[in-house]
């Protein structure tokens, strides 16, 4: 393109943004930044978890705090893994919604841990805190929830001398 060709591409006032409004000679919305410019839009912007809601806890749902849940119930629920189908148990919780927790064997194997007994039918009111952690799972790192026992309360410091 001859150079006179390109001057007449160039805006005659005001800067123009390099890249492409440059070439056009359009110019760029003065302090505003691609974000701010894609955040004015008409439809805001939804969290997938909004869009796709789950039945099932998932890690973004405790958004990343600890939270010390009571299980209320637990049942078995069938689910299809690697073209077969497998058991896998599901705690439901008083707290919170309704979502249940499908307990891979890890967070069962912790749970019954924390209970002291092995049967899901015992797990009925025991107090159990989940948390999001990282965790390697398919040879992917993806987000998870993992159980530990809740913190004790701290019980209240008597500094009276008995005598």
């Amino acid at each position: 393109m001859p150079p006179q060709e390109i001057n007449q591409l160039r805006p005659t006032t005001g800067k123009a943004h390099r890249g492409a409004f440059a070439a056009t000679g359009m110019l760029c919305p003065r302090g505003k930044s691609t974000a701010e410019i894609a955040n004015a839009r008409s439809t805001p912007m939804t969290d997938l978890n909004e869009l796709y809601p789950s039945k099932y806890l998932s890690a973004a749902d405790l958004k990343g705090k600890k939270v010390t849940m009571t299980i209320k119930d637990v049942t078995i629920e069938e689910f299809e893994d690697n073209g077969g189908k497998v058991k896998k148990p599901i705690a439901y919780f008083k707290e919170g919604s309704d979502k249940g927790l499908v307990c891979n064997k890890t967070n069962a194997m912790t749970i019954a841990r924390i209970a002291g007994k092995t049967n899901t039918d015992d797990w009925t009111g025991v107090r159990i805190t989940l948390f999001p952690t990282m965790v390697q799972f398919g040879g992917k790192v993806t987000e998870a929830i993992r159980i530990e026992p809740p913190v004790a309360p701290v019980k209240e410091l008597n500094d009276e001398i008995p005598w």
